[in-house]
């Protein structure tokens, strides 16, 4: 039986996943695998967003945010300065749960909601943010919060 190291398994997972900037992205499931490429720590919370063009296609992903096992300070500001910087006319947005659970705490809520507010201050579309725990995900857009 031949023998697959973990930096070969992740290797092939980056190169099947990752959406080169062009690509169209279309749905939370993309953007979830999409995402699980940029996580190297998965003891930390990434906090990572998708710069996306008007016809939703991938401008640049970034890691905007290295955070701590259970918290990753954002702030909008900068965000909505990368996404001028970058001429996105929307943004995805997504982290990591290290804890295991994708649901959304009161904090991811509170700040999904100041990502929404100060996106749509600038015109720029938020198209949704997503929490991702491995192969689950919580996407805020499929569940009508977006």
């Amino acid at each position: 039986m031949d023998y697959i190291s973990d930096n070969d398994l992740r290797t092939e997972y980056v190169n099947r996943f990752f959406l080169k900037p062009g690509s169209p992205l279309t749905n939370s499931s993309l953007a979830h695998d999409h995402c699980r490429t940029m996580i190297e720590e998965v003891d930390r919370e990434h906090f990572i967003v998708i710069f996306l063009s008007a016809r939703n296609e991938v401008i640049d992903t970034e890691v905007v945010h290295l955070g701590t096992i259970n918290q990753s300070a954002v702030y909008p500001r900068e965000i909505i300065k990368k996404c001028l910087d970058k001429a996105a006319t929307a943004i995805i947005c997504a982290h990591n749960h290290p804890s295991g659970n994708p649901q959304p705490s009161s904090d991811d809520i509170r700040i999904t909601k100041q990502l929404k507010d100060a996106c749509k201050t600038m015109a720029i579309y938020f198209n949704d943010h997503i929490i991702l725990h491995g192969e689950n995900y919580y996407s805020f857009a499929d569940h009508g919060l977006i």
